[in-house]
């Protein structure tokens, strides 16, 4: 297997990306994502490539974070499974200790412009937004990241879609968690929060 500098570099080019720093020490302490990370280098360095400015590099940090916190040796996970020109789709595919197909789909929620934030509109509409890139046929999870922290549930249930089908969006740390009942936090960079992972 490659070592850390070898992926550093196929994956941000050099020691120097932004990222670079943050996404070695999770190398170091993850042998399941140096796999990873060298299976999909060429798409995590065209994604850095791709992310020029600070808020679309810490978009790529979440989408990794996320990848790191669900690797488990049992449970393989890939890159942009259904990735094709002209095509939105899942962020990643979780074979959940190699049976269970779970497609997992990652999106930042920003700072809220306004003082009093509509919390649950926004995520119904974040929601409505990636409906296109769920699979259908398949269990689907959800990942919103949130900068301004934690979303309070009563504000996730507010959302009709949650009122109908009874369903209690969790936070998820590992692919066991996936299927647990109860809630346990994900480790995000800096202030980033998992606000309301689900499953359709």
């Amino acid at each position: 297997m490659s070592t850390v500098r070898e992926l550093i570099a196929a994956t941000f080019s050099g020691e120097a990306y932004p990222l670079a720093p943050w996404y070695a020490a999770l190398l170091e302490a993850s042998p399941p994502l140096r796999g990873f990370s060298a299976t999909n280098a060429p798409k995590i360095r065209k994604k850095a490539r791709q992310a020029r400015t600070p808020d679309e590099q810490r978009d790529l940090r979440c989408e990794l974070a996320v990848a790191a916190a669900l690797m488990d040796r049992r449970s393989p996970l890939s890159y942009e499974p259904l990735a094709a020109p002209g095509r939105r789709g899942p962020d990643f595919l979780l074979r959940y200790k190699g049976h269970t197909t779970v497609y997992v789909e990652v999106s930042r929620m920003r700072p809220p412009r306004s003082e009093e934030p509509d919390h649950a509109g926004r995520v119904a509409a974040l929601l409505c937004g990636k409906l296109g890139q769920l699979v259908a046929g398949a269990a689907n999870l959800l990942v919103i990241v949130s900068d301004a922290g934690p979303h309070p549930n009563e504000d996730i249930g507010a959302i009709p879609l949650f009122r109908a089908s009874g369903a209690v969006p969790q936070a998820t740390t590992t692919p066991s968690s996936l299927f647990a009942a109860s809630p346990v936090p994900v480790p995000l960079p800096n202030s980033c929060h998992v606000s309301a992972p689900c499953c359709s």
